[in-house]
């Protein structure tokens, strides 16, 4: 497997011999959502059809959100049929203000919803400006997840 530019060989402690742990660095497409300064390490790491891929954006003074958050992922998703809704990834909004923090799930067709409760109910909702919380300098964004490759 030939190393894409800028990335470097790790292991997981458990791999299988022969199979190479190789992440990549990647740069990650959002809809609605414009880094600015802030700042972000995206990863992606490919054995054999499967991809295993984490992001953590740190939200800057000029990071804006301006609808619902979706994430294209590193390469193309094999698909199954179904409404494109199924989960693939997991994650985490963290509220640095209040040291809070909220689910999320990341799903086929990119959105990035959190899971917030609400009494005995589970909420999913669109991650955007000010759900689920009102994003601010310092901020986190976190996902992290594993699918099939077309």
């Amino acid at each position: 497997m030939a190393l894409y530019k800028g990335a470097r060989e790790e292991r997981a402690p458990n791999a299988a011999p022969g199979i190479p742990m190789v992440w990549s660095d990647w740069d990650p497409v959002f809809t609605n959502l414009v880094v600015g300064n802030g700042t972000r390490t995206a990863r992606f790491c490919l054995v054999g059809k499967m991809v295993f891929y984490r992001l953590v954006l740190v939200f800057g003074s000029s990071t804006t959100i301006s609808g619902p958050v979706s994430l294209i992922v590193p390469t193309e998703l094999a698909t199954y049929g179904g409404a494109g809704a199924a989960p693939i990834g997991d994650g985490s909004c963290y509220d640095v203000s209040v040291g809070n923090v909220v689910a999320a799930v990341h799903q086929t067709n990119g959105r990035i919803n959190s899971l917030t409760v609400a009494g005995s109910n589970v909420i999913c909702g669109a991650i955007n400006a000010t759900s689920p919380f009102t994003w601010a300098t310092g901020d986190e964004l976190s996902v992290t997840g594993v699918y099939e490759m077309a």
